[in-house]
């Protein structure tokens, strides 16, 4: 935002200080203020000169000379066709200096002295916009109306005496998005008096309403909006102290009229624009959305069209205005316009951001109300081009004015202990000071106690709670006066958490089974879950939608793994490579009875190749239970991506914690494959909670007694079945059991299979005895017929 130091002191006329140490206190108290330009400061030695008398060069047909009082009377030979006795003109004087390094001696041309040079406008670096008829093709005649004195500075009459800031203006701080705000924020940080222009006028008898109506339809994107009428206006130039102002803070001037809703804007922070009244039809302005297959004309030529999401300004036909962006061309004000519309008003900031940028249209007006604009400064905005249009464009104010207002307005009030603000801050601020330094800040602070009181003005919408407060504070008391302490408190070594170190484990030992890591995004579509042949009933199609996708095939939080996996393993399978065994730590997004879903830590594994059958991919997975004394079972089940007869639930007593199995060939058919391929997805949260703490065991001096049995089930009886009978049977005596053959025979009879197992017997204390085994073994063999039907094979 650039800020004219003329403008400043307006409202900070005691301000003395060079730019320089104003940027300092700035940035000290929180306001960035990048850097500042000089008006002018390429122009030296140009002064007003008035020319006295004109004759013809002796030795040139061209050239005239010219006798000028410039403060004194000097003689110039110039060329320049527009000149003549009595105008007031530029000059250069002998020594001056011009935009772009140009420098001006006294010298002779054609045999006749010259002391110096007529400029033009384009030789000063100004056009049309800063000085009217600095574009003309010539020497720049300086307006009559101007009342100048031979020997004025022209940095004067061009009005380039001012020092132009640069400020930054952070989104939390709209209200310093102005003159009047940064006004208030210097007068605050210097301590110096802040004087508001009085606002005075004269209204007319006749009451604007009979003038127009005003109706708000949609109140929510529109909390307040005020109007007033004036009529009778007199179009013209500004007068040129506006101009200056305007020209420094890098506005053009357009017309009294309109530069006045531009300079209440940038004095204020609060937008207005003027209706051309003549072109309001059937007297009536509406606040609505914008109707299907609506056009508008913007001020900027653009023929736009419009959606239902955006705010317009309409008059009884159609629109006339894009709400807080730019007017329509419909309504502009002209040369010869007469009577005027004026409007304030507070529109939704985050519509009119989503319209800007719908629209690639960025305004001033838009770039304000994005940031916010505060309600109370929309009626004194009003009252002030008001007043401005009745002293410069000589309007007739129509009496009253509109203000539909449907939310709330006023200031907060927010309690703090003296003693958190001086704890946040580190410092020892007395309360009565810290009250002096909140009232400069036009926050109304009352002390009781220990404890202060502090109305917040309704134009502070940053401040929201005590730590807002106390930032106030300590940024004018000065972050430099803040003593510079050491931290308290003795340090300690970070480390990982015990849930962490079991994950680290988990990677450790799934990289010594031959397992390699991979990564994939958190993110699925619909057509993985329909590669997988989900039900439509599935928990797992219950996915979160993501509302701005990073692409079609991310739509979705992952509900599962497997897809990622499967697409890592058929890659590899599609690059011929010869096996692959893989694996990803990760979450999965399932959604659950609050706002947000839950996020249990998911292992995910993947494998194929010719050393890879389901016993193999299980066993792999066995070893990892095992490594953290997880007993798991084993149980048959079926899921669509899984091959019937080759899948597995697995559960920790008594609850599933996951599933393995060889892939569907349909599933890998839906990926562009074939062969064997498994995959393995554990709720590894669950598992770690249930892992049973290591224990060390002595080693028996004790010979061991080993047993065979063979057993014909039927076909259906699973070996994770029969080993837990097996070793629950078995006792304290039994040590080990482990599966060695399974054999299945037409001789058999059909459906049965015989399980042959290993099994161990050996005590800690003393040497077994054969019938204590003989008896722990017929114990088996009736518990193995009672639960699993199995019978001893012949």
């Amino acid at each position: 935002m650039k800020l004219p130091l003329n403008w400043l002191k307006e409202y900070v006329p005691e301000l003395e200080v060079s730019p320089e140490a104003y940027m300092e206190r700035m940035a000290l108290s929180g306001t960035e203020v990048e850097g500042y330009e000089r008006l002018g400061e390429e122009i030296d030695k140009v002064v007003v000169g008035k020319i006295l008398k004109i004759e013809k060069h002796p030795d040139a047909d061209r050239l005239v000379v010219c006798q000028v009082d410039a403060g004194t009377d000097i003689q110039i030979v110039t060329g320049a066709p527009n000149v003549f006795e009595g105008a007031m003109v530029p000059v250069a004087l002998d020594g001056s200096r011009l935009p772009g390094g140009v420098k001006i001696k006294k010298g002779k041309l054609r045999g006749v002295v010259s002391e110096g040079m007529m400029c033009s406008g384009r030789e000063l670096g100004v056009t049309d916009d800063d000085y009217p008829g600095a574009d003309v093709d010539g020497i720049l005649i300086l307006k009559e109306e101007d009342e100048l004195t031979p020997g004025t500075d022209m940095k004067e009459v061009l009005g380039l005496t001012d020092t132009v800031f640069e400020a930054e203006i952070l989104a939390n701080r709209p209200d310093c998005l102005s003159v009047m705000g940064m006004a208030r924020e210097t007068a605050a940080v210097f301590d110096l008096d802040f004087e508001i222009p009085a606002i005075e006028y004269e209204e007319s008898r006749n009451p604007m309403q009979w003038a127009v109506s005003v109706e708000v339809e949609d109140k929510d994107l529109c909390p307040r909006y005020m109007a007033r009428v004036v009529k009778n206006v007199r179009i013209g130039p500004s007068p040129a102290w506006m101009r200056r102002y305007l020209q420094a803070a890098g506005v053009r001037s357009i017309n009294n009229a309109v530069d006045i809703t531009n300079f209440v804007m940038l004095e204020t922070g609060q937008p207005l624009h003027a209706f051309d009244m003549r072109n309001i039809r059937e007297n009536r302005i509406v606040v609505r959305r914008a109707k299907a297959g609506e056009n508008l004309v913007t001020l900027d030529g653009k023929d736009r069209e419009l959606d239902e999401s955006m705010l317009v300004i309409a008059d009884g036909v159609g629109p006339v205005g894009l709400a807080g962006i730019m007017g329509g061309e419909n309504s502009e004000i002209k040369e010869d316009t007469v009577d005027i519309l004026i409007e304030s008003a507070k529109f939704d900031g985050t519509n009119i951001r989503l319209t800007s940028r719908k629209l690639g249209l960025a305004t001033e007006a838009s770039a304000r109300y994005e940031k916010g604009v505060d309600i109370l400064t929309t009626q004194m905005a009003l009252e002030r081009a008001a007043q401005l249009m009745q002293q410069l464009c000589g309007a007739e104010v129509l009496k009253g004015r509109v203000d539909i207002l449907s939310a709330p307005m006023g200031e907060r009030t927010i309690r703090v202990p003296v003693k958190r603000i001086n704890d946040l801050g580190g410092v020892k601020i007395d309360g009565r000071e810290m009250a002096d330094i909140l009232d400069r800040l036009f926050m109304l602070a009352n002390l009781e106690g220990d404890e202060l009181t502090v109305m917040v003005p309704s134009f502070r919408g940053d401040i929201k709670g005590p730590a807002d407060i106390a930032e106030e504070v300590l940024r004018l008391y000065g972050y430099d006066k803040i003593p510079y302490t050491l931290p308290k408190g003795g340090g300690h070594a970070g480390g990982l958490t015990p849930f962490q170190r079991d994950v680290e484990r988990v990677r450790d030992t799934l990289v010594g089974l031959g397992f390699y890591e991979t990564y994939h995004y958190s993110f699925m579509s619909e057509s993985d879950l329909a590669a997988l042949r989900l039900p439509e009933n599935d928990e797992l199609r219950k996915a979160v939608t993501i509302l701005n996708p990073l692409s079609a095939d991310m739509g979705m939080m992952r509900t599962t793994m497997v897809p990622a996996m499967l697409d890592a393993l058929i890659g590899n399978v599609n690059k011929k490579r010869e096996k692959a065994a893989l694996f990803e730590l990760g979450r999965v997004y399932l959604p659950g009875d609050g706002e947000l879903p839950e996020e249990p830590a998911t292992l995910c594994l993947g494998a194929y190749g010719r050393d890879m059958d389901f016993y193999g991919f299980k066993g792999r997975i066995e070893a990892l239970f095992a490594a953290f004394g997880v007993p798991a079972v084993f149980e048959k089940t079926t899921r669509t991506y899984l091959h019937p007869g080759r899948a597995a639930e697995i559960r920790v007593n008594g609850e599933t914690v996951g599933v393995m199995g060889e892939v569907h060939p349909l599933t890998l058919a839906a990926y562009g494959a074939e062969g064997r391929v498994h995959v393995a997805e554990l709720d590894l949260t669950r598992i770690l909670s249930r892992r049973v703490p290591a224990h060390y065991t002595a080693v028996s001096r004790h010979p061991a007694v080993k047993r065979d049995l063979a057993l014909v089930v039927k076909e259906e009886v699973t070996v994770g079945a029969m080993t837990a009978v097996i070793e629950k049977a078995g006792g304290r005596l039994l040590s080990d059991v482990q599966l060695f053959d399974i054999y299945r025979s037409p001789e058999l009879g059909e459906g049965m299979k015989s399980v042959a197992f290993a099994l161990t017997f050996q005590s800690l204390t003393r040497t077994l005895q054969d019938e204590e085994v003989d008896e722990a073994v017929r114990k088996i063999l009736d518990r193995l017929e009672k639960d699993a039907g199995a019978v001893l094979r012949s």
